[in-house]
């Protein structure tokens, strides 16, 4: 792997359990608090621009790991980045918390397996 890929993986499991970090914290009182909302749009955005740099810079191994939800985590972080006036918390809240623990735990197992 890359220098620059394994880096590029580390951020995006890095931010993608910050954003499961801050659900934990905050629970179900997430969407009533801004600075917590924002937290959270922040580490996806800064998770799926890590995904994104990776695709861009090495394609081989994205595609050499298409289990990786590539498509969709770029695609949320240009609404995140783009459309940021069409964010539903309450539907980010729902993506992170339903389908971030498979994907830390597929980065996990990537940068375990990866010299």
């Amino acid at each position: 792997m890359r220098p620059k890929s394994r880096q590029r993986l580390v951020d995006a499991q890095l931010y993608a359990s910050r954003a499961l970090g801050v659900l934990e914290r905050f629970g179900d009182g997430l969407a009533g608090d801004v600075d917590a909302c924002m937290a959270l749009e922040r580490a996806v955005e800064v998770m799926g621009e890590a995904m994104r740099a990776l695709v861009e810079d090495d394609p081989e191994f994205a595609a050499a790991h298409r289990d990786l939800p590539w498509r969709e985590t770029i695609r949320l972080r240009t609404k995140l980045a783009h459309g940021y006036t069409k964010i539903e918390i309450d539907y980010l809240i729902e993506i992170v918390r339903d389908k971030f623990p498979a994907l830390v735990a597929k980065l996990d197992t990537i940068l375990g397996d990866a010299p």
